[in-house]
């Protein structure tokens, strides 16, 4: 099936209810750009540089105290941004957009919705540079995830939305 129909998306829509699946690109757009949308680095080629750090597995998982159903967004209702998808747009930046939207979501999980702000994904790909960056001359050829979290860690973030928005937050 195409992926790009209107038969694709709404059998998407069709087989589940949690959010609903649209046509947000150009009609002319190809299957080679969309690929390249999701650009960040396989894990295993940078195995050898996590060699020497120790593996620690959970010591107990008891799957039967797993609930039936969780939802985020029922569980954190002030945390606005639980159900947002942000946008990329043709920036194969998918690496730092989930890095910001995940430490997002997690500072407002934390303090109960007293957090409730996005940090800015454009802060990961403009100050991260050759740390995380696949091609540091092109900052939208691809990132890794890893590295974006040792900048958020040693570095921090700053508040920020959708590109262009001019949302931030001040103290």
């Amino acid at each position: 099936m195409d992926i790009f129909s209107d038969e694709f998306i709404d059998s998407i829509n069709q087989a589940q209810s949690y959010w609903t699946a649209a046509k947000v690109w150009p009609e002319n757009i190809t299957i080679e750009h969309i690929n390249n949308l999701s650009r960040s680095v396989r894990p295993k080629l940078y195995q050898h540089e996590y060699k020497d750090q120790i593996l620690h597995p959970p010591k107990y998982r008891i799957e039967s105290h797993l609930p039936e159903h969780f939802d985020l967004r029922e569980n954190w209702p002030q945390c606005r941004t639980i159900n947002k998808v942000r946008d990329q747009g043709l920036c194969e930046s998918c690496w730092a957009f989930v890095a910001a939207s995940v430490l997002t979501d997690r500072f407002c999980i934390a303090t109960k919705g007293a957090v409730n702000f996005e940090f800015s994904a454009e802060d990961i790909l403009t100050c991260c540079l050759d740390k995380c960056h696949l091609r540091p001359e092109n900052q939208c050829a691809g990132g890794r995830m890893d590295k974006a979290w040792d900048f958020l860690t040693d570095k921090g973030a700053v508040s920020g939305g959708e590109y262009m928005s001019n949302e931030v937050k001040s103290n």
